[in-house]
């Protein structure tokens, strides 16, 4: 009796132990296979409106979402690596984007192949309806958890300052004040080490500045307002690659971007 009862703590110890490792984000990829789910809106499809200075026909609309850099780099590093866009245009965090994130993770978890890590960067279109930042960033904080619980160590992003190039409308001050706001919470909560969540401070590693943000070969990084150029989605690729993938899949980089080493200490709690 001794003997059963001693074996049936150890069981339970182990299994608190695995659950803990899995919620902490430090769960082994299957096989040497990562999975990497990318989740948000326009910004994560990639959306670009095609421009004389990239080649395109103003008017024409094409996608170059920041995932392809990272798979292009993860396959130049000789890596096992997977990753899957699943941006919307136009999605707003509360209630849609909150909600389609969970049906995916539940389809992955389904098919026995779930994600290893979860990229999130949304709400610039919520701040944009008005929304305020509270409600914004309940809907991702849900998400977070949601990613948590599946097992996958997540990335919190926060949303760039909207270009202020010569020609564009400024925002209102009250739209860039909750702006403000939501990469305030998400700073906040990605920097409690208990929420297991790591931070990209994309807002402080993306600056328009000046005529418009540039690569570091002088390719402008902005579109219009809020979207990137060709350029500047896959710097932005390079970005997620330096400071959260390559390091954590012990693969070497190179250079870091330019954009990121003039961001100084101001990047990613990773």
């Amino acid at each position: 009796m001794l003997i059963q009862t001693v074996k049936q703590g150890f069981l339970l110890m182990c299994m608190c132990m695995a659950s803990m490792l899995l919620r902490a984000g430090h769960a082994t990829a299957r096989n040497g296979h990562t999975r990497v789910l990318a989740v948000g809106d326009s910004l994560t499809e990639g959306y670009f409106s095609g421009v004389a200075r990239e080649g395109g026909v103003l008017g024409t609309t094409t996608f170059h979402p920041y995932a392809r850099t990272l798979q292009e780099l993860a396959r130049k590093a000789g890596l096992e690596v997977e990753v899957v866009e699943e941006g919307v245009s136009g999605e707003l965090v509360v209630p849609t984007m909150h909600d389609r994130l969970a049906g995916l993770l539940g389809a992955a978890h389904a098919a026995g192949a779930p994600y290893d890590w979860v990229l999130v960067l949304g709400g610039i279109n919520d701040v944009g309806w008005g929304r305020d930042a509270d409600t914004i960033f309940t809907g991702l904080s849900g998400m977070y958890k949601a990613a948590r619980n599946h097992g996958a160590r997540v990335v919190a992003m926060t949303c760039f300052e909207y270009n202020r190039q010569p020609g564009l409308h400024a925002p209102p001050p009250a739209m860039e004040a909750q702006r403000a706001a939501l990469n305030a919470h998400i700073r906040a909560y990605a920097q409690d080490a208990s929420h297991g969540v790591a931070l990209l401070d994309t807002e402080a590693l993306m600056k328009p500045g000046g005529r418009g943000g540039t690569t570091h070969d002088g390719r402008s990084m902005w579109c219009d307002l809020l979207h990137l150029t060709p350029a500047g989605y896959a710097h932005l690729g390079a970005l997620i690659w330096a400071r959260v993938l390559a390091p954590a899949l012990g693969a070497k980089v190179e250079a870091a971007p330019a954009a990121a080493a003039a961001a100084g200490g101001q990047g990613a709690a990773l």
